[in-house]
């Protein structure tokens, strides 16, 4: 209607005023209004709650995340204690191992030269006993060749040359 109006008067008719308030402005404003009441009362409380529970959700998502970040960096702290701790624990018993097997090697040097002196001592002490008993028969052979000498030769006199066959007869 309005459009009606201003090609009325630009048709030539310079009666009309745009801007006067006429019972078309009227109406559309109470229709506004009404709309307005309308979505007020029925359609933006339903959005607005919506709007609100999801926003309430979202922050304790927040909310819940943070609890979560805060516990895992916690976790993580206690990991890694235990982790230095359990390095710590490593690292002794890497070094008590270390000097167990230090004494062990040391004992084992220790009674391996402890061995090696006893056998020593045992093949020396069988040597002297061996070189007793050689000493002791070349002894008993010395006297045994002697008389055997001495009664071939039976009162012969004792030359070198005599004293040499009765020691070869003797011998074989």
């Amino acid at each position: 209607m309005q459009l009606a109006a201003l090609l009325a008067a630009d048709s030539g008719d310079q009666s009309v005023n745009i801007l006067s308030p006429n019972l078309t402005l009227v109406i559309e404003v109470v229709a506004f209004l009404v709309l307005l009441a309308l979505l007020s009362k029925f359609v933006y409380p339903p959005i607005i709650a919506t709007a609100d529970l999801r926003q309430r959700e979202i922050d304790a998502a927040h909310r819940d995340a943070e609890a979560d970040r805060l516990e895992i960096v916690a976790l993580g702290q206690q990991v890694e204690q235990l982790l230095d701790v359990a390095r710590e624990e490593a690292r002794q018993e890497v070094g008590a191992a270390q000097r167990q097997s230090a004494k062990v090697a040391e004992s084992a040097r220790r009674e391996g030269r402890q061995r090696a002196e006893a056998e020593v001592r045992h093949a020396r002490q069988e040597i002297r006993v061996e070189r007793e008993r050689a000493s002791a028969e070349l002894r008993q052979d010395v006297v045994t060749l002697a008389t055997a000498v001495v009664s071939s030769l039976g009162g012969k006199a004792l030359d070198s040359k005599a004293v040499r066959q009765a020691v070869d007869e003797a011998v074989r």
